[in-house]
């Protein structure tokens, strides 16, 4: 008893002395991230809130100040295993989670198909969704998308290959004319709750919520077109929530060597204390059909190459 009663005062000591060595102020950031990512996180109720703090806090011994605690977010964002979040210091430094294995490989350069095929790319896109450059950028696709009509097209190519994401509401308000005015897909959080993205009229919007409003909205001469879209590895997040806009849409197909990078999923952002900010993972989603997604969207011709993915895409869109 005497032994054990040495050996809970020495665990106690130790305890107190890690705890000590970290600065009240970083303390209290580090413990509003790890707040945050418990209530919000998409992955929150897989798990272990004790354990992750400990293990967090391990990696913060010493820390004095906010900047001396980025190792220790570090450590949390990959530790959430969603593969997704980030987060961006108050002065532009930015800390990642691990990406996941699937995504990377060669992209393609623009292709030129048939005159009778219309063909549109899609690349990654940051700004604003209700910035002058998003509307621009939208806008930019559906002039090329209008240019490119004709009434004796076969059908459609979105190119998503090497779309890396950033923001997906001009994508969508872009592309919308090929998509077709309805709800797209849900979001759907780790509470259950579920939200809607649609397109109608140039206008790309969520819940009914405006995002990306196109000035000159285009519509198609043929309005239910055949659409193939091309996808890869360095297909990823938001350029993957285009790819779930198109999942369960008539006449549409999937071609690719590979399957696209898995972040299929939502980031949020949380601003802090500081100014800085946590780009959270708080959703998965799902196409128009309810179906669920979060990781992966594989193609539904699966070709040895990127070259015989357009050339299969293309085969397909000539065909009766």
């Amino acid at each position: 008893m005497k032994y054990l009663k040495y050996l809970l005062f020495a665990l106690l000591t130790v305890t107190c002395k890690s705890k000590d060595t970290v600065s009240s102020a970083a303390y209290s950031y580090l413990s509003e991230i790890l707040s945050t990512m418990q209530e919000n996180s998409i992955n929150r109720n897989t798990i272990d809130w004790e354990k992750f703090k400990q293990n967090t806090f391990a990696h913060a011994t010493n820390a004095q100040t906010i900047a001396d605690t980025y190792a220790a977010i570090s450590y949390a964002l990959i530790s959430l295993d969603d593969h997704h979040s980030f987060y961006k210091s108050s002065a532009g430094t930015y800390l990642y989670n691990n990406p996941p294995a699937t995504c990377g490989g060669s992209t393609q350069p623009t292709i030129i198909p048939p005159d009778s095929i219309g063909y549109i790319r899609i690349p990654a896109f940051s700004p604003a969704p209700q910035s002058t450059d998003a509307v621009e950028f939208a806008q930019s696709m559906q002039n090329t998308i209008r240019s490119r009509d004709r009434s004796y097209l076969k059908g459609w190519l979105v190119d998503l290959r090497g779309n890396g994401g950033g923001d997906m509401w001009p994508m969508i308000a872009g592309v919308g004319p090929i998509l077709g005015s309805e709800v797209l897909g849900y979001f759907i959080d780790s509470y259950g709750h579920t939200s809607s993205w649609s397109y109608s009229n140039g206008i790309s919007s969520e819940d009914g919520f405006n995002l990306t409003i196109v000035t000159t909205p285009y519509t198609l001469i043929n309005p239910q077109p055949k659409v193939a879209v091309l996808i890869d590895g360095n297909t990823a997040s938001s350029g993957e929530a285009v790819a779930v806009s198109f999942e369960g849409r008539p006449n549409t197909k999937f071609f690719g060597a590979s399957a696209t990078c898995g972040l299929s999923t939502s980031n949020q952002i949380f601003n802090l204390s500081d100014g800085a900010q946590l780009y959270l993972t708080t959703s998965i989603e799902a196409d128009r059909n309810n179906n669920k997604y979060g990781g992966t969207i594989a193609p539904d011709v699966l070709t040895a190459s990127p070259a015989d993915a357009v050339t299969a895409a293309i085969n397909w869109l000539f065909a009766k």
